[in-house]
């Protein structure tokens, strides 16, 4: 039949992995990544396509009529994204703080400042709070499509709001180039 053995080693504290194992049960996969040197975090049974893939290799490890499993490479690859989302996010983040602060500031034109700012600062909360959703997919075991729908709602309702941001936006410009042309 045979096993992924999903895990980290005992050893060091290095990203989860996954093992295949030719074990004939559940409890003999288990015992064999333990003598391996792995704290075994869930043994999955194989589907017959996957037995002649690598580990981190980008075939999917769904468990029929359970929950599903990205593999190592995805999971990695997810990883990366949210770093990078949460970074931009921080930086999103203090830059409408600058903006803000900048607003107080200038006299004349500081409104357009600080609705600038308030923008980067909504937008910058967000992307935090999403790549926290996809930071989960890799933290967790066997709710990882869960925590992607929950990930891409929010980025649907950041989308959302830019959309609406720009339209409103234009709708302003339009309304100042009339005012313009007509006085």
């Amino acid at each position: 039949m045979g096993y992924w053995i999903y895990g980290r080693d005992a050893q060091r504290d290095e990203p989860a992995r996954r093992i295949y194992s030719e074990a004939v049960t559940e409890a003999e996969a288990h015992a064999e990544a333990v003598a391996r040197g792995m704290n075994v975090e869930a043994v999955r049974p194989a589907v017959p396509s996957e037995r002649d893939a690598e580990p981190g290799s980008h075939v999917a490890v769904p468990v029929p009529g359970g929950p599903y499993e990205f593999t190592l490479a995805q999971n990695e690859t997810i990883a990366s994204l949210a770093r990078y989302m949460r970074l931009a996010g921080v930086a999103l983040v203090l830059f409408g703080v600058v903006q803000a602060g900048a607003a107080f500031m200038v006299a004349r034109s500081g409104w357009s400042l600080f609705v600038q700012g308030a923008v980067s600062l909504l937008l910058g909360m967000l992307a935090v709070w999403i790549a926290g959703h996809f930071r989960r997919i890799v933290d967790s075991r066997g709710r990882d499509i869960g925590h992607l729908m929950d990930a891409l709602a929010g980025l649907r309702i950041m989308y959302a709001i830019q959309v609406w941001i720009v339209a409103a936006g234009i709708a302003l410009i339009l309304v100042v180039l009339a005012y313009a042309t007509l006085r």
